[in-house]
């Protein structure tokens, strides 16, 4: 699926091509996957900054939200749990809970 000039939400995930190790786990839900992923393969700083990559040395896949209630957020997070990519600086428990403990949707857990 080419990605580049469609809004698209979802999930990332960078992985070192040799060793297959998942480094990192990203995500958009505003509609810039593409943008989102791909800076992570030059130097950038700033707010949002992230590792960088060289093209060479890593591989991508990606999950597409395919609907409004799809949650790109929170679909990171289980997969930096489940994972424990080295380049993930936050564990995923932390922020979710953080965040409200958002479920799919947008809808909030009750307490």
């Amino acid at each position: 699926m080419e990605l580049r000039g469609r809004e698209l939400s979802g999930v990332y995930l960078i992985r070192d091509s040799r060793s297959h190790q998942i480094l990192y786990i990203g995500e958009s839900h505003t509609g810039r996957l593409y943008e989102t992923m791909t800076r992570h393969l030059y130097s950038w700083n700033g707010k949002g900054a992230g590792p960088s990559y060289k093209p060479k040395l890593v591989e991508m896949a990606v999950i597409v939200a395919e609907t409004p209630l799809d949650d790109p957020v929170a679909d990171q997070y289980a997969l930096i749990q489940q994972h424990e990519p080295p380049d993930n600086f936050m564990d995923g428990h932390t922020l979710w809970w953080r965040m409200g403990n958002r479920r799919k949707g947008g809808a909030h857990a009750s307490s």
